[in-house]
This record gives structure tokens, sequence and C-alpha cells, in this order.
């Protein structure tokens, strides 16, 4: 029996960030441009298509399968499936500013008829939209304000916590324009 010689060629590749040239030649935004991980420090909140304003932090942009499990007839070990998805709260924080429609919506939205979409826009700092997530039917659960300490030097800060009927994904994800 006689031996074999495969020879592979693995092409190198390099990793870049902050702008500098890519390895493809096309550099940021060229062709062959690798899409840079973008700052989570810019994003905006729009409800029913109107400017709420920018967010210090944002928590909940999250979707999940539930897993249903069953055992087959003699089978050793569970089959799993993919069952409905589940959606966790959306918490928006941000710096006091004089603008108070987040209060004022907590306070007002109380039917389902008032349950508006909510999108998230994440952008570059060039100002330019990256990503955006739409939510169907949001609704308002709660709202903290800030904790109020003469001693401190803190920014105050308040809280949304909105519920919503989940996420589209037709309208959510990369933004192109």
């Amino acid at each position: 029996m006689s031996a074999v010689e495969v020879e592979l060629t693995v092409p190198s590749i390099e990793i870049s960030f902050g702008g500098e040239e890519e390895a493809t030649g096309g550099g940021a935004g060229g062709p062959g441009a690798r899409p840079e991980p973008v700052g989570e420090l810019r994003f905006l909140v729009e409800i029913a298509g109107v400017e709420i304003g920018w967010f210090s932090e944002c928590t909940g942009l999250q979707a999940e399968h539930e897993i249903t499990e069953y055992l087959p007839g003699g089978a050793v070990s569970p089959v799993k499936l993919r069952g409905a998805i589940k959606y966790p709260n959306i918490v928006l924080k941000r710096g006091i500013t004089t603008e108070d429609a987040l209060l004022q919506w907590f306070f007002e939205a109380q039917s389902p008829e008032e349950r508006p979409d909510l999108t998230i826009t994440l952008y570059s700092p060039s100002l330019q939209p990256i990503q955006q997530w739409v939510f169907h039917g949001a609704f308002p659960l709660k709202w903290q304000g800030p904790s109020l300490n003469a001693a401190s030097n803190k920014t105050a800060t308040e809280a949304l916590e909105l519920g919503h009927a989940g996420m589209d994904p037709a309208l959510s994800g990369a933004v192109n324009g």
C-alpha cells in the first residue's frame, strides 16, 4: 500500500481594528472590509415613531426558545425541540432631563390600545444607524426615579421597565442606508 501525500494551503488571516488597512486591501468600509465592533454607548429609543431620547443603558435585548424534550420509544437520550420564543422585559436607564415623556407615558398607558411599537437603534461613532430592534406592543411596567442624597455627587438617573409582545425579526437587524 502506498502513502498518499496531501498538501494543504491555508491563507494567512490578519485581523485589525481601529481603522487600519485590512488584510484584504479594502480598508475600513472598502471592498472586502471586515465589519468592526461598534461601541454600545450610542443608542436612541423611539416609541410609536416619536424620539424619546438617548439612553445610557438598555438591558433585555434577548430572545430565547423554550426547549421541549421527549424520549422516543427505545431511545437512550431525549430529543430536544425548539418551542415558543420568550423575551425578557426591556429596562432603559438614563440621566434625568427636563423631558418627562417617559413618566407621563407610564401613567397614561393603561389599555392594550395604548401599546405602541418600541424601536431601539444603535449608532456608530459618526452617528450612522448600525442596528435596530423593534418590539411590538410595548407598555410600561415600572418607572424608577433617582435616589436623592444631598451628600452624593452621582448623576440623577431614571429607569423604565417595559413589557412587550415580542421582537419583530423582519424589522430588526442591520440598518442599510
